[in-house]
């Protein structure tokens, strides 16, 4: 393999079978292929990992900041009252896509299929949607209120609707 550095060309031998055929997919356009064959090496895996979690939590980091605020921040009355889990879903659908797909995931759906569910469409009754939205929304708001007291709408709602529902004893 040939690398046109600005500096010179530098002739270089790839290392074993799986760089090989990394560079010839890659130079062919086959970058989902390159992606499996590099997949196989560890060291791809702890760096793709890495990549992964800190873009997560700049994701999560954004969705806390105080300057474009969560629906999660919002604990008006009004806010309660509007708050919907397929809001919230929608929202981590478009401000921390990462974070989405890892719960989608999770919960057993695949992110990369919009069709299954369209978190744009609040008044979706699907079955799929029924069943997907609750948790992913859940998990989501327990795992930003941890992060960040503050997010902490849904915990608010489900103890004002718990509260209203007769629940008079906490279980530790």
């Amino acid at each position: 393999m040939i690398l046109d550095y600005t500096s010179g060309k530098r002739s270089r031998i790839p290392r074993d079978d799986t760089d090989r055929k990394a560079i010839k997919q890659l130079a062919l356009g086959q970058y989902g292929y390159a992606v499996n064959a590099l997949y196989l090496k560890q060291t791809v895996r702890d760096e793709l990992l890495q990549k992964v979690c800190r873009s997560i939590n700049e994701e999560c980091k954004e969705l806390c900041s105080t300057k474009s605020p969560s629906v999660l921040r919002d604990v008006s009355p009004l806010g309660l009252k509007q708050f919907t889990e397929t809001t919230h879903v929608a929202e981590l659908a478009t401000r921390a896509p990462l974070l989405y797909a890892v719960l989608s995931s999770a919960v057993g759906k695949n992110p990369t299929v919009k069709k299954d569910l369209d978190v744009q469409q609040p008044n979706t009754t699907s079955e799929q949607h029924t069943k997907i939205v609750p948790p992913i929304s859940m998990a989501a708001s327990i795992l930003l209120k941890s992060r960040c007291p503050q997010m902490s709408a849904q915990a608010y709602r489900l103890s004002t609707v718990l509260w209203h529902s007769g629940a008079k004893k906490q279980v530790s």
